[in-house]
């Protein structure tokens, strides 16, 4: 693993300990030196198409669907998923008044990550979620 990735994944490890109360560490030697298997009711997740047939049948006007993009602001500005609320990663913790409970939440980012993080935050305090597969990578492909 190259220090910078490394070193960004001790800081992601931190910010989730002191933000969102997670007791984390981070994994040297990156994914490839991890042999465990995470389950779908760990990471569930939902795919660029079916996000795309929900947002096609209103889902997400009519409040069925909450997307939360945890990008951060200038990323969000950039370009966004029609439709999605902006709390980074970062704010998560602090900003649950803003994040619906009744509600299917999607998290999204660039490629799942950090959208990964934040459902399993979030999954911790009872919320019905799922995060977008390949993040905005994928959605770029299914447009």
């Amino acid at each position: 693993m190259v220090a910078e990735e490394e070193n960004y994944a001790r800081q992601m490890a931190q910010m989730a300990r002191k933000r969102g109360g997670l007791r984390t560490k981070y994994l040297k030697g990156g994914i490839s030196a991890w042999n465990g298997e995470r389950t779908e009711g760990q990471d569930p997740k939902i795919s660029s198409k079916d996000l795309k047939e929900a947002i096609e049948e209103d889902k997400v006007k009519r409040g069925e669907i909450f997307l939360l993009d945890v990008r951060e602001p200038e990323e969000f500005k950039e370009w966004n998923i029609e439709g999605s609320k902006n709390v980074p990663l970062s704010q998560i913790s602090n900003s649950l008044n803003e994040i619906p409970k009744d509600k299917e939440i999607v998290t999204i980012c660039p490629d799942g990550n950090r959208a990964g993080m934040a459902t399993f935050m979030l999954q911790r305090k009872g919320y019905n979620i799922r995060t977008l597969e390949e993040g905005l990578t994928g959605w770029s492909s299914t447009l």
